[in-house]
């Protein structure tokens, strides 16, 4: 009677004990660091209390939704599946007891078991790992919250679980310090598209971002250490243009001191995995090239890159970094020189020939390019047109000059020594010269009493500095 006595005056000390309440509000501040580095959160929190009044208890828990509500509203819910938010019970009451144990699970809208006992003496504080993964997450800046409810004569019963996310942008790769447009081959003066260089850079975020260009000056500045006639003139920077790729890309712009969307008016939103990768290029068009950057050395000039907050997104406050960089054009010295069409003919044969001499013109004879000044030098390979035959005529007989219109050509009479007929011409681009080889009236007795015949020689243009 004794044990009996004592059994019963336990069971009403059990049922007499009342648990302490825990807050009804449980809010998990995801850092920064979790979100970008694309870790798992976990926290533990005091998520209410329980009294376990049998040898036989249970505690389920589930959440109201298979999302998560956003705060503001325009933004998107967050699914819980496939493995948001995890909850383990770590201890109640400062035990976990005997006979018994936790199940760590995935949290649903559906009831799950996270701890069950089959002999306790426990009550009191009920701690939790809550565990939030970043990964397959496009986690934008506000809150999300959903009612978690928990079974078993937990107190209180329903709670509001809520993830703050931080409003935040980051620079991870930066745009380098100079991006450099290497002009190094004429087969960007003649390409319509001209050079381009492309950018990479990345930055992690939690809003809506625009990113735009603008450069600090009106004007590339220019140093060489490379001969020049005379320095070139000032180039706008609006010669030279911007333009992102990918999905958000906006138009091309051409660069000037106001600060350019290089995105659409509505920006990039947040991507899954909070990182976004762009790859802006600058470039400048053959034809500006060409009639703008023809002189060897650099042209520079600052720019500053920024990575906004769309102004229409939350939170209010303006969010926003910038990156400095200079766009540089570096023209190499280079020089060429071309002749299209190579085979020269005199042909002397009727008697107004030995009368009035004979000319023949090659117009587009030559084609030079250059980014530094030059000359042009002619000479032949030997001081005789020579037949199959042996017989020979002197080279002097023909004299090389400009055809008319055309301007800038030394005339010369032709020997094996190098000859300039073109001095310490500006750079240029594709100059094409007309030419006309000629034998005056005043030279043609050179050809009397020649075998008639085919006579020939090599000569030889070159294209040097002054």
């Amino acid at each position: 009677m004794l044990k009996k006595r004592l059994y019963t005056a336990l069971s009403v000390i059990f049922c007499c004990f009342t648990a302490g309440k825990a807050n009804a509000q449980l809010t998990i501040s995801l850092p920064e660091a979790n979100i970008s580095g694309q870790t798992d959160y976990k926290v533990n929190i005091n998520t209410g209390a329980s009294p376990f009044l049998s040898l036989i208890s249970a505690i389920n828990a589930n959440a109201g939704a298979a999302s998560l509500s956003p705060t503001p509203s325009t933004l998107a819910p967050v699914l819980l599946a496939p493995n948001l938010i995890n909850m383990k019970i770590t201890s109640i009451g400062g035990s976990i007891g005997v006979l018994g144990g936790t199940t760590q699970i995935v949290l649903s809208n559906t009831p799950q078991n996270i701890y069950y006992v089959l002999l306790a003496l426990l009550s009191g504080t009920i701690l939790v790992d809550y565990t939030v993964s970043s990964v397959g997450v496009a986690w934008a800046a506000g809150s999300y919250a959903t009612t978690l409810t928990l079974t078993g004569g937990v107190n209180p019963a329903s709670q509001t679980l809520t993830i703050v996310i931080p409003a935040y942008v980051t620079l991870n790769t930066l745009i380098p310090a100079t991006t450099a447009l290497n002009v190094n081959s004429f087969a960007f003066f003649r390409n319509s598209a001209g050079i381009s260089a492309p950018i990479n850079n990345d930055y992690f975020t939690t809003v809506p971002t625009q990113i735009s260009l603008r450069a600090t000056s009106s004007v590339f500045s220019f140093t060489t250490t490379q001969p020049y006639n005379q320095l070139p003139a000032t180039n706008n920077v609006s010669l030279m243009s911007a333009l992102l790729t990918g999905a958000y890309s906006g138009p091309a712009i051409n660069l000037s001191a106001a600060d350019q969307l290089l995105t659409t008016s509505t920006g990039i939103p947040v991507q899954i995995g909070n990182k976004d990768v762009l790859t802006p290029a600058l470039s400048i068009s053959g034809a500006n090239l060409s009639s703008n950057f023809v002189q060897a050395g650099t042209y520079s000039a600052p720019v500053v890159y920024t990575v906004a907050k769309t102004a229409s997104s939350f939170p209010a406050t303006p969010i926003s970094k910038t990156m400095n960089s200079t766009a540089q054009v570096n023209v190499s010295n280079m020089m060429e020189l071309v002749v299209p069409d190579p085979n020269v003919t005199l042909t002397v044969s009727t008697t107004a020939n030995y009368q009035q001499g004979v000319t023949t013109t090659k117009p587009g004879h030559i084609k030079v390019s250059s980014t530094v000044p030059y000359n042009v030098t002619v000479k032949a390979s030997s001081n005789f047109l020579s037949s199959a035959g042996g017989a020979q005529i002197p080279v002097g007989v023909i004299t090389i000059e400009g055809m008319t219109g055309q301007t800038g050509i030394q005339p010369i009479v032709l020997s094996s020594a190098p000859q300039v007929i073109i001095s310490s011409a500006n750079p240029v681009i594709d100059r094409l010269l007309n030419l006309q080889y000629r034998i005056p009236a005043t030279q043609t007795s050179n050809l009397l009493n020649k075998t008639a015949g085919s006579y020939s020689t090599t000569v030889t243009y070159s294209i040097v500095a002054p």
